[in-house]
């Protein structure tokens, strides 16, 4: 007699209350095509069958960015436009969305969403200054979602006169500022901050920023930009303690202009608000 069972019921079965020699043979089985092993008693073979193989559910992997947008710095009336791109093999099942200001972006007026191949797209035309902002994608798949964000500012028509920065020309000039910081910004808590100069002068300034009179540097939450005469801080997410006064200092060898403001973050309550609404 011969008797296929699984892994967990041959356990059951004691050989010394039974009196019987067990011999145990590894064996290629002639249906499933697999390597099982086979027990064999007085009389009886059992035959013990490997856990069929199979895929775990947590042996699935997030979808990964191969390169993410890139920030991008555009004049009033451009284009925008960001990139995502996929690993070739997370392909399938994937859903890429993307948000402004934690709000869902579709495809439609100067918006336009698409994708090609390993590429996803997000294009904005005609751009206004109200377009400047910290944009979000997600990408998800059934074992979860990834995110990532890049910022974009517009900048108003640059009309400075070139002459000024013409570094070619003998005429010395001292730093001056044409485009100045507002006195003063209000922002609620998680929204960005923009502060913006444009610098003449020749020789071309060295235009640094300040906080509280520390020098500010660049990283993952503060982009410092220059784009020809404009100056640029640019802060994705501000927090309470961003409040304070900002400096911008431009100093070349025949002088220094400093120009500052002062910035007053609240505290953003919509939680609250929405709570005492329910």
């Amino acid at each position: 007699m011969s008797v296929d069972m699984c892994d967990s019921e041959v356990h059951n079965i004691n050989t010394k209350e039974l009196n019987m020699q067990l011999l145990e043979i590894k064996e290629m089985h002639p249906i499933l095509k697999r390597e099982v092993v086979r027990h064999k008693f007085d009389g009886i073979d059992v035959v013990i069958l490997p856990a069929t193989p199979r895929v775990s559910p947590m042996s699935g992997a997030l979808p990964k960015i191969k390169r993410k947008p890139e920030d991008l710095e555009k004049l009033v009336g451009e284009t925008a436009e960001f990139e995502l791109v996929l690993e070739d093999k997370d392909q399938k099942n994937v859903t890429v969305s993307w948000f402004k200001d934690k709000k869902l972006l579709l495809s439609f007026g100067r918006y336009k969403i698409w994708q090609k191949e390993e590429s996803y797209f997000l294009r904005i035309s005609d751009l206004i200054v109200d377009d400047e902002s910290l944009y979000e994608c997600k990408v998800q798949n059934e074992f979860g979602k990834i995110e990532c964000d890049m910022q974009l500012l517009v900048d108003e028509e640059d009309e400075s006169d070139e002459d000024y920065t013409d570094e070619e020309t003998n005429e010395v000039i001292q730093p001056s500022f044409v485009k100045t910081l507002s006195s003063d910004y209000f922002r609620i808590q998680g929204k960005p901050l923009k502060l913006q100069v444009e610098v003449i002068g020749n020789p071309k300034p060295n235009v640094e920023w300040f906080f509280e009179d520390r020098k500010v540097t660049a990283n993952k939450f503060i982009k410092i930009t220059e784009n020809d005469t404009i100056h640029t801080l640019f802060i994705k997410e501000t927090v309470l303690d961003d409040e304070g006064v900002y400096q911008c200092t431009a100093t070349n060898k025949v002088g220094q202009v400093c120009i500052e403001s002062e910035v007053y973050i609240d505290e953003d309550k919509r939680d609250t608000i929405q709570s005492n609404n329910s």
